[in-house]
């Protein structure tokens, strides 16, 4: 049986924090919700302080259609769903707003308990308006509006969560625990095992093992919360079996590429690839924004780009949404646009055909 391709993503996560998330993922309560379909693995790879996630793309439609489908046959009330989808986002946004001094070990399981059961809403409304057809057509803009006021709503789990949270949890745990136990080397923790280490008293692995994992780690996510970790040399051998990083594409001579119009606009410009807010420092006012997948915190150097393009998301995603806002150019799910260009190649964005055609490349210093 030929091994399903899986699809990498490079992402600002930090391992504690997607660790629990992930577990949802492939929870029994995850599938229930989409009638028994659920992903056949996802997976957490470390490689040289790089952070990617993998996923089966068949696995994502597959789940996406069994929800619209509910919605289609009027299983699911709408409503409803928001209304609680939007109580549980206010308890977070309450956690996030702690100060250090409201701490303690019960918060940290207060948020992952949160953090996990909301995935499989957020998850949904990630990735349905993609594949929207099985949608009856009366219904149809009833839904893509049901599907960006939640996809909007549930930018702040991520925004916050990952962004501001964790770190002042890391922050607070490193005062807790004893010298060596840095925010650095916490963030690589999975988060099963800070769970252990609060309710049965288990002991941390060692912050040589947490900073080492930082360079090399693999944790792979299976029906239902079955996880596979593994460090240091056995992550370099099932990263050579299982080929994860292998690609033969020849991206250097690829003149042109395509992906979703996400909002319309043509306009000739620089390219500035952003891989992560570090990179955003580099970035100079009416460049081209070309990124895995852009988040809210890339918002201040959005206002002043010419146009978005990133390899990932689709009609819905944050690059879309921010860029209908903005009235700018936006072409998503190129899947390769961060591998065929490079900072300074001249490219014209035409957002109303979903093309992006390389017209110079930069002149190599």
């Amino acid at each position: 049986m030929v091994e399903e391709k899986l699809k990498a993503s490079l992402r600002e996560y930090t391992v504690l924090g997607i660790s629990e998330v992930f577990k949802a993922i492939v929870s029994k309560d995850f599938a229930d919700f989409f009638e028994g379909k659920t992903l056949k693995e996802i997976l957490i790879v470390i490689k040289e302080g790089s952070f990617y996630h993998f996923q089966i793309e068949e696995d994502v439609k597959i789940l996406a259609k069994a929800f619209l489908n509910q919605i289609n046959e009027n299983k699911l009330d709408l409503s409803r769903l928001y209304s609680e989808f939007d109580k549980q986002v206010a308890i977070l946004e309450k956690i996030y707003c702690f100060s250090h001094d409201n701490y303690s070990w019960s918060t940290a399981l207060e948020f992952f308990n949160l953090y996990g059961a909301l995935i499989k809403i957020a998850y949904a409304s990630a990735y349905s308006a993609d594949f929207i057809e099985p949608i009856d057509k009366e219904k149809r803009k009833e839904v893509m509006i049901w599907i960006e006021k939640l996809r909007i709503r549930g930018e702040n789990i991520y925004k916050y969560g990952e962004k501001v949270f964790i770190p002042k949890l890391l922050s607070w745990m490193s005062t807790q625990l004893p010298p060596g136990y840095t925010v650095d080397s916490l963030q690589f923790l999975i988060s099963d095992e800070l769970r252990a280490f609060i309710e049965k008293k288990s002991d941390l692995p060692s912050p040589d093992r947490l900073m080492a994992r930082k360079e090399l780690l693999y944790v792979s996510f299976t029906p239902f919360t079955n996880i596979n970790l593994l460090e240091g040399g056995q992550v370099k051998e099932i990263i050579e079996k299982r080929e994860l990083f292998k690609d033969d594409t020849d991206y250097e001579n690829i003149q042109e590429f395509h992906g979703v119009y996400a909002s319309p606009g043509r306009v000739l410009g620089k390219v500035r690839l952003i891989f992560s807010t570090k990179d955003m420092v580099k970035f100079k006012e009416n460049e081209i924004i070309v990124s895995p997948m852009t988040d809210p915190s890339y918002v201040p150097i959005m206002e002043k780009a010419l146009a978005f393009v990133t390899d990932e998301g689709g009609v819905l995603c944050h690059a879309a949404i921010v860029a209908r806002e903005l009235n700018k150019p936006c072409i998503t799910g190129t899947k390769i646009a961060t591998k065929v260009l490079k900072d300074g190649d001249l490219v014209e964005v035409n957002a109303n055909t979903g093309i992006v055609k390389l017209i110079s490349r930069a002149k190599k210093q």
